[in-house]
């Protein structure tokens, strides 16, 4: 591997590690402002619109193309799409089912992603991926161990499957050659004003009213921007950076940050399971990281695909 493709790797694995740990704080966070009196949908709403007018600023000030030729902007919308069926599933699903169970399902789209993957796209995805997919699964498992009264619905849980299928989609999508020449800031704004739109015609569906607090409208303005627009941009980052199968699976560091904040939030130690749960999560990165390609690793693995068949 050359000077510059492992330059690329690092620079994928630290935008998705980043990335990771960012949004590991937005459970804490949003406990903060659910305590203001907002509601579920009020918060997500919010938070989508600024993080689209943040990312909207930065493109500004970036002077970034929004326009593109047909064929990038229709699989450009179409990320956009899955990323905001995917959030509004997520929220739709909480009214129904413990935080814990959720996170649990949600963080089944690597497996989808791998999965699609290799049936779909034909990629080889190689057996170290796969275990250490398996390995974070039984990470997350312990992690939430812990969660009292696994609460849910058939619906809900059918839910949360989906949006976590959605996600996969995204990831792929994200790291595809047909988004190749848009930015990731820019993919970024999309996904952004596109979830903003979703959630205006989702308002009908939600009987509860949306209610805004001036301080849990402060706190939503951080959570836009340090855990949701700057870690939406580098997640895209990394996937045109390595592979998408190893984005991923990388994205299941996030659990571990929630862990971590909560610990130090509430000034004690977290479970033992909890322990062993970050620390099978961790060490499978580490594993993971060791036999990175970069993104051009699904291509190549392609072209030897066709070339043996």
């Amino acid at each position: 591997m050359t000077g510059s493709s492992n330059a690329t790797k690092a620079r994928g694995i630290a935008c998705v590690i980043v990335s990771s740990a960012l949004f590991g704080l937005v459970p804490i966070l949003v406990k903060e402002v659910y305590a203001t009196g907002m509601d579920t949908f009020g918060i997500v709403l919010l938070r989508m619109a600024l993080a689209a007018l943040i990312m909207l600023c930065i493109c500004g000030a970036k002077r970034s193309r929004m326009r593109m030729a047909r064929r990038p902007l229709l699989f450009c919308l179409a990320a956009s799409c899955l990323y905001a069926v995917s959030t509004l599933l997520s929220v739709a699903a909480m009214r129904e089912m413990s935080a814990g169970l959720s996170n649990i399902l949600f963080h089944l789209f690597p497996l989808f992603v791998l999965v699609i993957a290799r049936i779909a796209l034909r990629q080889a995805v190689g057996w170290v991926k796969w275990a250490c997919a398996g390995v974070m699964m039984a990470g997350m498992l312990l992690i939430f161990a812990t969660d009292s009264g696994w609460e849910f619905t058939f619906a809900s849980a059918a839910q949360v499957v989906i949006a976590a299928l959605c996600y996969a989609l995204y990831t792929l999508l994200l790291g595809g050659k047909e988004l190749r020449g848009v930015s990731a800031d820019v993919l970024t704004a999309y996904a952004c004003i596109v979830t903003v739109l979703a959630c205006g015609v989702a308002i009908p569906f939600f009987q509860e009213a949306i209610v805004v607090t001036p301080v849990g409208a402060i706190l939503i303005a951080v959570i836009a921007l340090g855990c949701t627009a700057l870690p939406l941009a580098l997640y895209a980052s990394a996937a045109k950076a390595i592979s998408s199968t190893s984005v991923s699976l990388f994205a299941n560091f996030e659990p571990g940050m929630t862990v971590a904040a909560e610990s130090i939030a509430l000034q004690q130690l977290p479970t033992a399971s909890g322990l062993v749960g970050c620390a099978l999560i961790i060490v499978s990165g580490i594993v993971l990281g060791s036999q990175l390609d970069g993104a051009s690793g699904n291509r190549r693995s392609r072209s030897r695909e066709r070339s043996g068949s």
